[in-house]
């Protein structure tokens, strides 16, 4: 009884984050090589890591994204410096190509692509990135919460449909 008590006691007073960090949720951040978006990455990546995420980190350039497991993560965020105002060709290829629905984009405004995924918009001002940082980790946590959502949703209605089923043959 005594070795109960104590157990419960350990796993009352244990951090959230001891426990987050026993989830296998991975976060992917793609951005572009400037001062601004290199802060930008590194307080999200604190902040995920800090929350029991795995945080994977690359590099996006003209000559592309070198990232060849993007349907693996959890959630990605890219973030993308616009010239007149459009999506750099390469990221919107990338992001066409990938099998992956959980991807927040930040970028300046567009003119001409509307994207299919979630987009938010910032100007570069470094003293911004902070809170800029807290929220677009909570932004890519909802995509990646209502997607297992969305997920287990579709698993309910599957096994619902399956007992229908297997209840309509038994009685026969």
């Amino acid at each position: 009884m005594k070795l109960m008590v104590l157990l419960l006691s350990a796993l009352f007073f244990l951090p959230l984050n001891a426990l987050a960090q026993t989830s296998n949720t991975q976060i992917l951040l793609v951005y572009e090589n400037t001062r601004f978006k290199n802060n930008l990455i590194e307080e999200m990546k604190s902040l995920l890591e800090n929350g029991g995420i795995t945080v994977t980190v690359a590099q996006h350039s003209r000559r592309g994204v070198k990232v060849s497991d993007a349907e693996d993560y959890d959630a990605i965020f890219v973030t993308n410096s616009g010239v007149n105002s459009e999506i750099r060709p390469w990221i919107i290829k990338w992001i066409e190509t990938i099998n992956n629905d959980n991807v927040l984009l930040h970028t300046t405004q567009t003119r001409s692509w509307e994207p299919e995924i979630d987009g938010v918009t910032s100007a570069s001002n470094n003293s911004e990135v902070p809170a800029l940082a807290q929220d677009y980790v909570k932004r890519l946590k909802d995509l990646f919460h209502q997607s297992l959502k969305e997920e287990n949703t579709d698993d309910e209605e599957v096994a619902e449909e399956e007992y229908i089923t297997d209840s309509d043959t038994s009685e026969n």
